[in-house]
């Protein structure tokens, strides 16, 4: 993406989300959160990602490593770090 917009870096996040959604049948919403909160806190992906990359190429646990509050499948709110301050 050349000279991204806001409405195009927001318009980018829902259409990913929404493939990843289907592919993955889980919410699209959801998803754009998580995108959203990683983004946020790895700010050093977001060039790539606009260029197409994939979430794919993040971490295995990037859900959990942004900035947001998630609902496990615990049915329980977590926070990002919260194994840090427990331990």
């Amino acid at each position: 993406m050349t000279n991204p917009t806001p409405q195009s870096v927001i318009e980018y996040i829902a259409k990913v989300s929404r493939a990843i959604g289907i592919q993955a049948n889980v919410g699209a919403m959801e998803t754009a959160g998580s995108i959203v909160s990683f983004l946020a806190a790895n700010p050093h992906y977001l060039d790539d990602f606009l260029a197409g990359g994939s979430v794919l190429d993040w971490p295995i646990n990037w859900h959990g490593a942004g900035v947001l509050s998630w609902q496990g499948m615990d049915g329980k709110i977590h926070w990002p770090g919260e194994k840090e301050r427990v331990q």
